[in-house]
């Protein structure tokens, strides 16, 4: 029986420190093996020695090493104590928040998507309608005043249309059709791009998380969270480059929404607000969710673990000798 339980104390142990681990360590299984084991093994051989000593106190009512021993076991019992702490704070309290927030940078992500494609069809219509009627102004105009500005403007990165020389009346529409296909071009090779990534980061990161499998679950967070912020980069980039209109992806008609919340700066930069929930702090997490009752199975489980110890019988109990008849005490069987 007492083995019995020895064993089931050490495999929770070793269950639970390994996931707080895994969790606190960005999932680093190795690491995180490797600390659970050695917590395990140390318990293992630390209970073994204080059963043993539990006899030696019996007798002499003194042993410096179970002094050691409990020692020792008070300072393991903090790192395991935290590791368990954290495993069930995550599991119990941080898991469901961590799905969905999953699942909403799935839908964010498809949501800059969707909206780029919409905005991008518009730039690329209304730069394809400005460039046709200022060329079509310019072969009509013979005001030198009026063909300079235009030259100036369709001479701006948004054009990019310098050469009016060879432009007349029969061809105008050339540059401008060939400026349209230029953008869309560029726009469909961004969108591919990022759609392709979007869809393989999604396939191999998303079910693991909606699964919650513990040892992939925060590295397909990190991935899922690299992908949106590479997806952004990438058009922030694009959006730079092509001179886009401010505030695109700005969410005015819902400022609360601030988890993965799309933001645009003044220079036209999209960025996220990343979730609360800090797999790997213990402190951020405690502090977010207060779980002062998970102390209560933590201690249950270390007098679980002492358990053996406590039903380890002895010989005896000491007595002192009597007064008179006898000088020393000695063992009562």
């Amino acid at each position: 029986m007492q083995t019995i339980l020895q064993f089931i104390g050490l495999f929770i142990l070793l269950i639970l420190s390994f996931f707080g681990a895994n969790y606190m360590l960005n999932g680093d299984i190795i690491l995180s093996g490797g600390i659970s084991l050695t917590l395990v093994i140390l318990m293992y051989f630390l209970i073994e020695f204080l059963k043993k000593r539990k006899v030696q106190i019996t007798k002499s009512k003194f042993s410096t090493g179970s002094i050691l021993g409990w020692v020792l076991f008070t300072v393991l019992c903090i790192p395991s104590g935290l590791l368990i702490v954290h495993a069930l704070n995550v599991e119990i309290n941080a898991k469901k928040y961590l799905q969905g927030y999953a699942n909403n940078i799935v839908s964010k992500n498809q949501e800059v998507i969707n909206l780029f494609q919409t905005e991008n069809k518009q730039y690329i219509s209304e730069t394809y309608l400005i460039a046709r009627n200022e060329l079509e102004s310019y072969v009509n105009s013979s005001n030198e005043t009026v063909r300079d500005s235009i030259k100036t403007l369709l001479a701006t990165s948004r054009f990019g249309i310098e050469n009016l020389q060879e432009i007349d009346k029969t061809n105008f529409t050339n540059s401008a059709v060939a400026l349209q296909s230029a953008l869309e071009i560029r726009s469909g090779n961004l969108l591919d791009s990022v759609s392709d990534r979007s869809a393989r980061v999604i396939e191999n990161n998303a079910y693991l998380v909606e699964n919650w499998s513990r040892l992939r679950v925060v590295t397909s967070l990190q991935e899922l969270e690299n992908m949106l912020e590479k997806n952004l980069n990438q058009l922030n980039k694009f959006l730079v480059n092509e001179n886009y209109k401010t505030n695109i992806f700005s969410n005015p008609n819902d400022p609360s929404n601030e988890v993965l919340a799309v933001l645009t700066d003044e220079n036209n930069q999209l960025k996220i607000v990343k979730a609360n929930s800090n797999l790997a702090s213990f402190s951020e997490l405690w502090g977010q969710y207060k779980p002062y009752w998970l102390i209560i199975p933590v201690f249950i489980f270390f007098f679980l673990l002492l358990l053996p110890f406590m039903l380890e019988k002895t010989a005896g109990t000491y007595v002192g000798g009597d007064d008179e008849e006898i000088d020393k005490g000695g063992i009562e069987i």
